[in-house]
């Protein structure tokens, strides 16, 4: 989980506050329980819209 804890600014990884976004209802295509699990994103370009979305479960990041 070195991405949870290397808060590097060229990575910028970092939990996601759903109540700032446009989706306030998070990941509404998954189950309840996968719903409930803390959401992450990270930066794979400069640009502000190159963003990766995903949650872990156990050790493995799921992309959504």
């Amino acid at each position: 989980m070195e991405l949870m804890s290397d808060r590097s600014k060229s990575l910028r990884f970092n939990p996601i506050n759903w109540g700032k976004t446009t989706e306030p209802e998070c990941f509404t295509h998954l189950n309840s329980q996968l719903r409930g699990l803390s959401a992450h994103e990270f930066a794979i370009s400069v640009n502000k819209h190159g963003r990766v979305h995903g949650f872990f479960l156990e050790s493995i990041f799921y992309v959504c």
